[in-house]
């Protein structure tokens, strides 16, 4: 079985990360193939002091750089053959983990990606970030050459 190392960069996001966490941790995967990787990047409102109640959870403590200097962070510090990134204030289906994953069974596959759904329905910004993804993702075809970091291997 491959490992899998998921890497959530996270700054100021003890109002979300939990339900994150919880919702990788309860992936319909093989529970001993992944490790998660929080990469606190300098977070002033208590991220790493939740981050480290959660058993399991490898915390990565950062002065503030970015969302991606975090998460090269936690590539260099995650023992996984697969790197999966995902995002602080979201919240994966689950089935995410696999149908991530399920692709690298070809060996002409080096990345995957897909999209996401709306949580916060009340929000009229939120609704239309949420309509021009979906279009944009409805006009891509079988492979595509990038993808968003919030989901993607």
């Amino acid at each position: 079985m491959t490992k899998i190392s998921v890497i959530i960069p996270a700054y100021n996001s003890a109002a979300t990360l939990l339900d994150t966490i919880t919702a990788i941790q309860n992936q319909q995967y093989l529970k001993d193939s992944f490790e998660i990787i929080v990469v606190d990047d300098g977070s002033k409102d208590g991220t790493a002091n939740l981050v480290k109640k959660i058993p399991n959870v490898k915390l990565i403590s950062q002065p503030n750089s970015g969302p991606a200097a975090a998460r090269n962070n936690g590539a260099k510090n995650a023992s996984g053959e697969i790197l999966v990134f995902t995002d602080s204030d979201t919240v994966p289906h689950p089935n995410w983990l696999y149908e991530l994953i399920k692709p690298f069974d070809s060996y002409q596959i080096m990345a995957t990606t897909g999209t996401y759904s709306q949580i916060n329905t009340q929000s009229q910004l939120s609704t239309f970030i949420q309509r021009e993804i979906e279009l944009k993702h409805k006009s891509y075809g079988d492979f595509i050459l990038f993808g968003g970091t919030y989901n993607l291997a």
